[in-house]
């Protein structure tokens, strides 16, 4: 099983990937434990990354994925398409199926913007929603600032700003957006096939429920308003 864009949310069942400074820190134990001590990890990040499994492998899914052809029984990633462009999520998706068995199944999870969609039109009979509702579904379109640094404090939040950069360079943008219909034609035209929506806590992956990926232990899901679509090569 791979769990490709992971961040902080791995399971040591599955092989995870990630380029984020998670991966990057989960190797370098010592190094992680002293920026710690100086104040350059905030409390919130630490307990995150003691929670990432330290076989993860840190690679850059721009130039694809890691494995050979035919490696998996299941692939799944969760808010990562949408950070792609158009094309870079065709080609990201033509590395998924490359990486599947035959009969593997792929999950995948994104913002639902046809949900995002109708929460703003609801939100427009109720003004106390109308704000966060426009953010929810514009904000990290069209974020000009990184949001991730602000977890910090003082000048550890300056000096992550300075090094991680703007959203592009961070990856924190929205370059796209998909709905059941659009995500199920592009999984389709790239050769997939049995797509369904699932919840965060159905899948036809053995053990799903087990795994905690999409949900924490309570039912509850890690990401609000998602789309859950799973396919099979």
């Amino acid at each position: 099983m791979l769990n490709v864009g992971c961040g902080a949310v791995t399971h040591p069942q599955w092989n995870n990937v990630d380029f984020s400074p998670y991966a990057l820190m989960a190797k370098h134990p010592q190094v992680a434990n002293l920026l710690r001590k100086l104040h350059l990890i905030s409390d919130l990040r630490w307990e995150r990354l003691m929670g990432v499994d330290t076989a993860i492998v840190r690679w850059d899914l721009r130039r694809g994925i890691p494995y050979p052809e035919s490696s998996f029984d299941v692939v799944y990633h969760s808010h990562f398409l949408e950070h792609l462009s158009r094309r870079d999520a065709i080609e990201f998706l033509k590395e998924c199926r490359r990486v599947l068995k035959l009969g593997g199944v792929l999950r995948i999870a994104v913002p639902d913007l046809a949900l995002l969609v109708r929460q703003y039109c609801e939100s427009m009979r109720d003004a106390t929603e109308h704000g966060r509702a426009i953010e929810a579904l514009f904000e990290q379109i069209v974020r000009d600032q990184a949001m991730g640094p602000n977890e910090q404090r003082g000048p550890a939040r300056i000096l992550e700003k300075l090094v991680r950069g703007t959203p592009e360079k961070t990856g924190e943008r929205h370059l796209w957006m998909y709905d059941s219909i659009s995500l199920k034609e592009l999984l389709t035209n790239l050769g997939f096939a049995n797509c369904r929506i699932e919840s965060a806590v159905t899948s036809i992956i053995p053990g799903w429920g087990e795994f905690h990926l999409d949900a924490n232990g309570d039912g509850i899901p890690r990401k609000l308003e998602s789309l859950y679509m799973e396919a099979v090569r």
